[in-house]
Formats: structure tokens, sequence, C-alpha cells
């Protein structure tokens, strides 16, 4: 009977993960991603965000009510079909903190090489005395809180500080002394997305994928490939190669409640797919085969 139940629980796990055909995959010529772009950074004070990741903002603070008409009034080009309002997010409790003149608010020092995550903005609410109300009233004096929704696309490493958000005020146009974080910022990818790898070290990064996916109870970002705000924004490079590395990032997010927040840090700032998988293997437990078969067959009934 044991045999049967393996035969079964692997022949479901083909089924559900599907390999693409490699061999018609393009591959570009090796380098790494060179976007830049500038937008301003909201700090993260509870926990490290990884691309894959959703963030609400809800904005009680007027600095945080002026990022937020900042970033609705100038969405950012990624590349020719991407128009979005986007945002970047930044753990920062690590870091420095500024109080400038003795006074709130407190604001953290960021540094040319930090990592974040880009986050597009997929819906936006207005509130005055309590109440939602149309969206292109974000500008009256009276709003109350902004609310963002937004999700990780991709990371970003500070270039250059245009605004140290330390000294600005509400109605300056100057973007180099506005109340809020902006920067110069580049986007990063991991190595491998630009490298020529053949098809068996693909398949060897695939399989591994697979199995700590199995561990962790869920499909990671692969179920997510249809989401159009993923699939114009940051697939650049080869996109099977660009999956996989959205897939680590699904499943080391699973990790932020317990891992540390260094660790975490590292497993955003590394550009080694192999090293995050490494990670991942160390610290996701092992599932029974008996898990497996029945995760597997509550996917497949989906």
């Amino acid at each position: 009977m044991f045999p049967l139940c393996l035969i079964f629980h692997l022949n479901l796990l083909l089924l559900l993960f599907p390999l693409e055909e490699i061999s018609a995959l393009s591959f570009p010529s090796s380098h790494q991603a060179a976007d830049t772009f500038t937008i301003p950074v909201f700090p993260l004070r509870k926990r490290v965000k990884f691309p894959t990741e959703s963030l609400k903002l809800t904005l009680w603070e007027e600095r945080y009510k002026a990022l937020s008409r900042y970033v609705l009034d100038n969405p950012v080009s990624l590349n020719e079909n991407t128009n979005l309002p986007m945002f970047g997010a930044l753990y920062c409790s690590h870091k420095t903190q500024i109080v400038p003149k003795g006074t709130l608010p407190i604001t953290p020092l960021i540094e040319e090489g930090d990592v974040g995550i880009l986050c597009g903005v997929s819906s936006s609410e207005v509130y005055i005395d309590g109440e939602e109300v149309a969206l292109e009233r974000k500008d009256d004096e009276n709003v109350q809180k902004i609310r963002l929704w937004g999700r990780g696309l991709t990371r970003f490493q500070v270039k250059r500080v245009i605004s140290d958000g330390l000294d600005g005020r509400l109605d300056d146009d100057n973007s180099s002394s506005l109340p809020f974080l902006i920067v110069e910022a580049t986007r990063i990818d991991d190595s491998h997305v630009y490298e020529e790898l053949n098809e068996e070290e693909m398949l060897m990064i695939d399989d591994r994928i697979k199995t700590l996916a199995s561990r962790r109870k869920e499909y990671g970002f692969f179920r997510d490939s249809n989401d159009d705000i993923y699939s114009y924004t940051f697939m650049k490079g080869n996109e099977h190669l660009q999956k996989q590395q959205m897939s680590t990032f699904s499943l080391v997010s699973n990790l932020e409640a317990t891992a540390p927040a260094e660790e975490m840090l590292q497993m955003l700032r590394t550009t080694s797919i192999s090293e995050r998988l490494d990670y991942l293997e160390k610290k996701l437990p092992k599932s029974t085969w008996l898990e497996n078969v029945n995760y597997a067959f509550r996917v497949f009934m989906e």
C-alpha cells in the first residue's frame, strides 16, 4: 500500500508542477538590471518585506499624506509597458533614527546601498470626516487619511538620497526639500536571471523550489503568474528565471514572523538564488509524505 501512495503522490506533484518548455526560452546577454528611477520611500518599522508581498498603508501624518499625493501624481515607468503609481518600502528599525531639532517626527537615516522593495499601487482611498470621498479630493486641506494598497514588484537599491525628509515643507515644490524620503534607485535582480543557464541547471532550481513549496504547503509565486501587475512590470531577462526568483521571495516571506530581521535583510539583499535556496532548505521543516499527498490533493481539487 505504501508504494502505491508514494506513486500517487509523485504523479500528483508532476501534474501540479508541469515544467515549461525550457528549450524554447531565449537567453539575454549576461548583465544586471540597470533601471534607474526616482521614488518616495516609506520606512518599515515592524517587518522586512519582499517582492510578491502585499502592503497596506494607512497614512495620517501630514508628511505621509504628502507622500501619498506625490505617489499618485507621479507614476513610475520601469519600461515601455509600465506607468504605475509606485513607492519604495524599506525596513529601517535597525538604522540610525534622526529627531530634527529634538522634536518629532523621527526620520531614519537612509544611505546609498540600502535595499528595499518597489511597490505598485493597486488601489487607493481618501477619507474626510471619517468617510471615503472621491480620489480627486486628495489635495483638500481637510483630508483625514489616505490609504494605499501596494504589492511588491521588485527590489531596488538606493543610488542617491534626493530628500532626507528632515527639512522639507509641505508647500515646497522642490523635490530635494520635501518632508518625506525620496531616493534615486536602481533595480536589482538575482544574477542568475541574466545568466545563460543550461537546461539541467534550470531544472535543478525548479526541483529545489518545488520541494520547498511542498514543505511550506503553498504553491508560491507561480500561482500568481497571471496577475497583471506582475506580468508586465518586472519580467525582464528570462521570464522563467524571474519566476524562480519570485518564488523564493514568496517562500522566504513566510519566515518573517520567526526569523531574525538581520537574516531577512540578507535574503532581500543577496543576488544569489542559491544562497536563498540554501537558507530556505535549512529553515523550512520537512513534511511527511502523507502531508504532501494531502496537500497536493487539496490543490488539485481547487
